[in-house]
């Protein structure tokens, strides 16, 4: 049936070797690629005599559907414009060439494209030409390489994350847990865990227990209760705890995550940790700052750079004769009498030049 013609190649660049078998099936039965006879007759139509079994592994397709006139397999080559009608049409006017090489895209039964590379072996004949179409299934080469882009395109965005959050002065990390909200794990944590815990976050996505047991006792509690109710909820986690960063010493933290539900059923929060000690020690003083000026046996005024009082003591309003909030928010100048204006005009000035000013006795009733 074919005589003269090559067994399919172990190797798609491998040079054939003559075979005197004549069964396609003894050539080409127990071959792994799409092996094809195809024989353009005196009407220059191209027609498929054989296909080997393998059609039925790679291609979903019986052989035997396989066969006969090429611009009737349309469910195997596709429309006209396909990538195989082409290489066909190459074949009925002469312009393919042996050993021609490529790649085609042949019809899975199930609709999609499997990607095949090929090569071509012609037997020119009298008043028709045969050739035998050999083609390796790429998919899995091609699926491979893809994964393979898709790996090193990730990682390359997860490295460049990596140096982007090294430098924030905060700890950024992703959180889960399983369906029922146990099992917590920290799959990313950010250098700065160990400027802010003093922890190296390998050591916390090891065992997310190291972060959990710093928690102050005290705030243990609100830590769970919060956390479970961003759980039910999916709304933000915002919380405030103190964390022992040294034996004995604890700090203030801000954490602030999204969560997000996971097709498993597990949930995921993307978030930040800021240190806000500093916050809490300003917060502390102002309002030890304001009990002392509350407290103090004489009238006290805070203003700012255009003369408006900001904060005032009780004794301070009861002195001009109003009522503590509405002192707030006005001029110091348009409290006082006229008379006494100028001169409180004159220390405001001094004071936000930074000049030492005198004292001065006022009539303010």
């Amino acid at each position: 049936l074919i005589p003269e013609l090559a067994p399919c190649p172990s190797r798609m660049r491998a040079q054939p070797s003559e075979l005197p078998f004549r069964s396609p099936e003894a050539c080409f039965g127990a071959c792994f690629e799409l092996v094809t006879l195809i024989e353009v007759g005196t009407d220059g139509r191209a027609r498929r005599l054989y296909s080997s079994p393998s059609h039925s592994i790679i291609l979903g397709h019986e052989p035997s559907s396989c066969n006969g006139e090429v611009s009737s397999l349309t469910h195997l080559i596709g429309e006209h414009d396909s990538e195989v009608s082409k290489l066909m049409v190459a074949v009925e006017t002469g312009d393919a060439t042996d050993g021609q090489m490529g790649e085609v895209a042949f019809l899975h039964i199930d609709g999609h494209k499997v990607w095949c590379e090929y090569r071509l072996q012609l037997e020119p004949g009298a008043g028709r030409s045969r050739c035998l179409l050999f083609a390796s299934n790429l998919t899995a080469s091609r699926a491979a390489a893809h994964l393979d882009a898709v790996c090193k395109h990730q990682a390359a965005e997860v490295d460049q994350f990596k140096r982007m959050v090294k430098h924030v002065p905060a700890v950024v990390y992703s959180y889960t847990s399983d369906e029922k909200n146990e099992n917590p794990k920290f799959p990313f944590v950010s250098s700065g865990a160990m400027q802010v815990y003093g922890i190296a976050p390998e050591a916390i996505v090891e065992d997310a227990g190291v972060l959990i047991s710093i928690i102050h006792p005290e705030d243990l509690g609100s830590f769970l209760a919060s956390v479970n109710e961003s759980w039910t909820t999916l709304q933000l986690w915002d919380w405030k705890g103190r964390f022992e960063v040294a034996p004995g010493k604890y700090k203030w933290m801000h954490c602030s995550s999204m969560p997000h539900r996971l097709p498993n059923g597990h949930t995921i929060w993307y978030g930040t940790i800021f240190n806000i000690q500093a916050a809490v020690n300003l917060e502390e003083s102002q309002a030890e700052l304001d009990a002392i000026v509350r407290s103090a046996n004489a009238p006290i005024f805070q203003i700012d750079l255009e003369g408006i009082v900001v904060t005032c003591n009780p004794m301070a309003a009861d002195m001009l004769g109003y009522h503590q909030n509405t002192v707030l928010g006005h001029s110091l100048t348009g409290l006082v009498p006229e008379e006494s204006r100028e001169a409180v005009e004159h220390v405001l000035a001094a004071a936000l030049r930074g000049d030492e000013t005198e004292a001065y006795e006022l009539v303010l009733t």
